[in-house]
């Protein structure tokens, strides 16, 4: 049987979904601070948010060797977007609000001369 590597990372992720499906990746407790409440993901949960976020990504026409901007505020969403960006095959480049605008607009740009 011949697999290509992304088809095994599917498998392999299918795979941990069944055995994890119910057990938490972690707890959010960004948001207590802020609201009070802090907020538990499961694996399932994450899977689900992942895959979604990816269909968004190829919607907008992002694939293979893209490079995406991703600013890493600490929070959940930033983890499954981070992973979706990895699923379509793009390449992140994380962005800060300390790099300011100029930096942040070459960012993505020198992301290309990596591949």
């Amino acid at each position: 049987m011949d697999f290509e590597l992304s088809e095994l990372l599917k498998l392999l992720s299918i795979i941990r979904l069944a055995t994890y499906r119910s057990r938490n990746v972690f707890t959010d407790s960004a948001d207590e601070a802020e609201e009070g409440a802090s907020r538990i993901l499961t694996y399932a949960e994450l899977f689900e948010m992942v895959e979604n976020c990816a269909a968004g990504l190829r919607a907008l026409g992002l694939g293979h060797s893209d490079a995406i901007g991703l600013h890493l505020p600490m929070m959940p969403e930033t983890v499954a977007a981070l992973l979706a960006i990895a699923r379509i095959g793009a390449v992140a480049s994380p962005l800060f609000s300390g790099y300011g605008l100029q930096s942040c607009s070459l960012k993505p740009l020198s992301a290309h001369q990596l591949r």
